[in-house]
């Protein structure tokens, strides 16, 4: 374990580095005596962090901790000091000064908002009269890691099991975003299924200070499908399908463009008529991206190093396709490898959508296999499902149940891990941003054809829609928003999907 020591005048605790859940750079608590003082005396605050289970970085929401809160018991358990440390440039600094006694008890907590974050505690500090002490304080993320089944026969009972967390009163297990159990014990048996689905699971932990975090890990979606048949079959998934992309048929039609209560890039609001196209159904996965970096690198299309892939000639010779040693951390980062002239998906993450893909990367796949990435205007009658919802969703409305956003799960999950849209398409809200074929104009709306627009002819940004599993802005859900990138971006929250004409 590495231990971050405190530092300052008085001091008592640092928040982590927000980058990063380990920390390397030591520091040592000075605390000064205070002379005279016969009744009372100081805490000082020794902290450092227990390893994570799981991932780091943004999944916690360590960069929001807007609380640090220091608390003081005697031995009954009575309340003697509570006190919020002060924050600054990534520390908490502040004083406790507290009736000495022997075995007192100390708890700090960590909040984001009313979350509790992080959870600490000594329960033997002894202050002598005058002096000072130390509370030699561990700190844990509470979030709490998950395990189930992948999959489970309808008529079949199977077990959701989650981590024990310190401090805990109580754990409530959520089922597709229904509380399916409330109680101190770390598992549950679920009653057996009576029809084919797929449910979603996820813990937190509830304390005296407050709840933790909803956290997920275990399989991507940490989902469990439930099928129809016998105990004793094992079927595998065809290897057909893991790199077939599969088209859903829109019908032409007409809808209204935009928002006129949108930012002014979505405004006027305008009506657009498309004639019928096809669309796949879900984001490409890893595998079916894989499997066209081979047969391009068969091909002389592309070159690749272990690093990342680039056009070799055509429309896009040496464009960055794909940034293989892309990461966020260990569960969000490019899943694809190259080894000894293959390219490769790392185990169970063929389904994930690929990320760390430019433009470049996603319209050479689509031309590659005679596609196209959707105009702005074919994704947005798509996503909204010929029924001007305004969240691309099953029932037009936005919430843990059915699309992957910002604390929902804090993860990538398996494409068509929600319910699909009336035209059948899965994630066209949350999960990834995807890549559309047009430039981007701020003002193209008061000019686009009233028939299959197609966007500027030119520009230096590229449109991508849909909104990401980590993205907390609000105007970002709506279906309309409009979000741009330079058409070489590769980042973490990006990917793409594609159109037959």
């Amino acid at each position: 374990m590495r231990k971050l020591l405190i530092f300052s005048f008085s001091l008592l605790a640092v928040i982590l580095a927000f980058s990063n859940c380990e920390h390397k750079q030591p520091y040592e608590t000075v605390g000064p005596v205070e002379s005279g003082v016969e009744s009372s005396g100081t805490i000082n605050l020794k902290v450092s962090f227990a390893p994570r289970t799981g991932i780091v970085g943004k999944a916690a929401g360590i960069e929001a901790i807007d609380t640090v809160r220091a608390y003081v018991y005697d031995k009954t358990g009575s309340e003697l000091h509570k006190e919020d440390l002060t924050l600054s440039d990534g520390r908490a600094t502040g004083r406790l000064t507290v009736t000495a006694l022997n075995d007192l008890k100390v708890v700090l907590a960590y909040y984001d908002g009313p979350i509790v974050q992080y959870l600490g505690t000594d329960d033997d500090v002894d202050v002598p009269h005058g002096g000072e002490a130390v509370a030699d304080i561990v700190e844990y993320f509470m979030g709490v890691t998950i395990d189930a089944p992948d999959t489970v026969f309808v008529g079949e009972k199977y077990t959701v099991t989650w981590e024990e967390k310190p401090l805990a009163i109580s754990y409530e297990l959520q089922e597709s975003a229904r509380t399916a159990y409330q109680g101190i014990d770390t598992f549950t048996i679920i009653e057996a299924k009576a029809a084919e689905s797929s449910y979603l699971y996820r813990v937190r932990v509830n304390t005296s200070y407050g709840y933790g975090p909803w956290y997920s890990l275990g399989s991507a979606t940490t989902g469990v499908y439930v099928k129809e048949g016998g105990l004793d079959i094992d079927v595998p998934i065809p290897t057909d399908d893991l790199f077939e992309v599969t088209f859903v048929s829109i019908p032409g039609g007409s809808f209204e463009m935009g928002a006129d209560d949108g930012t002014a890039d979505q405004q006027p609001a305008h009506t657009v008529t498309i004639s019928g196209f096809e669309i796949s159904e879900s984001e490409i996965t890893n595998a079916q991206y894989a499997e066209f970096l081979n047969a391009a690198l068969a091909s002389g299309d592309i070159t690749a190093t272990t690093q990342k892939v680039e056009g070799a000639g055509g429309n896009y010779d040496g464009k960055e396709y794909i940034n293989l040693s892309g990461s966020l951390n260990t569960l969000v980062k490019c899943f694809i490898t190259y080894q000894d002239g293959i390219f490769s998906v790392e185990n169970n993450k063929d389904y994930l959508p690929v990320i760390y893909v430019s433009w470049y990367g996603a319209k050479a796949f689509a031309e590659y296999y005679e596609y196209d990435l959707p105009t702005e205007a074919e994704w947005e009658y798509a996503a909204r499902g010929g029924k001007q919802y305004k969240y691309g969703t099953n029932d037009g409305t936005l919430s843990a149940s059915n699309a992957n956003y910002y604390r929902t799960l804090s993860i990538l999950v398996n494409v068509g891990s929600y319910p699909a849209n009336p035209f059948g398409l899965y994630d066209m809200t949350g999960n990834v941003w995807e890549w559309c074929n047009d430039w981007y104009g701020g003002e193209y709306y008061s000019s686009s054809p009233a028939n299959n627009p197609t966007g500027p002819t030119s520009g230096t940004y590229r449109i991508n829609r849909g909104l990401d599993w980590y993205s907390r802005e609000l105007a970002e859900q709506l279906v309309s928003y409009r979000k741009t990138d330079l058409p070489v971006a590769m980042t973490p929250y990006l990917g793409f999907r594609v159109v037959r004409r």
